[in-house]
């Protein structure tokens, strides 16, 4: 009984105890390229790498290649979608690093602007989230490189949240995408009727 109890508590408390979560952002926009990493608790979960060729999004990991068409059909574009801005609310942000790398060759004036504009955007778009996330630590580096042609931006971002609020998170988003699903396939059918 003793046992059983202690098993009980044991699942109660991994249920509310804070998981740490580190997720790493690289965006090149010169290639349309980028890569994307999770780490949970110190703990590699996700690396990819991420490639825009057309209308197609290609992810690649140590497992597999995929294939993503860039639609508003495509159902796992919208569930991720939906997934972050429901992870938004739930989650504890403590930092969040931005750092670009910006250079148009042999122009100063240019390199000089473009880096500006960015760290004043930045500012700017981060400003709201420190208005919700009054405890995170935003930190915004710009960088200028005058002797070549660079457009890159880092994203890393610490945050932690229970695994009661995952899994709350991931059956509601679930559920949200089922109706939206069903919406879907009424319009489709719509058109198709219209159309004949």
């Amino acid at each position: 009984m003793n046992v059983l109890l202690f098993f009980v508590v044991l699942f109660a408390l991994l249920l509310i105890i804070p998981i740490f979560v580190d997720i790493k952002i690289e965006i090149k926009l010169l290639t349309l390229s980028g890569k994307v990493s999770i780490v949970i608790m110190g703990i590699p979960i996700i690396r990819v790498k991420v490639r825009i060729v057309g209308n197609e999004i290609i992810i690649v990991s140590k497992k597999k290649t995929t294939r993503q068409k860039i639609d508003k059909e495509n159902q796992n574009l919208a569930f991720i979608n939906k997934l972050i801005s429901m992870l938004y609310f739930r989650q504890h942000i403590t930092r969040v690093d931005i750092n670009g790398q910006f250079g148009y060759k042999n122009n100063a004036l240019t390199t000089s602007i473009i880096s500006s504009i960015f760290l004043v955007s930045v500012v700017g778009l981060f400003s709201k989230l420190k208005n919700n996330k009054q405890d995170a630590n935003i930190h915004v580096v710009s960088v200028p490189k005058y002797d070549r042609d660079i457009f890159e931006v880092r994203l890393a971002s610490k945050f932690n949240m229970s695994l009661f609020d995952i899994i709350f998170t991931l059956v509601i988003t679930q559920i949200r995408m089922v109706g939206v699903n069903n919406e879907g396939t009424k319009t489709r059918q719509q058109k198709s009727t219209i159309a004949d």
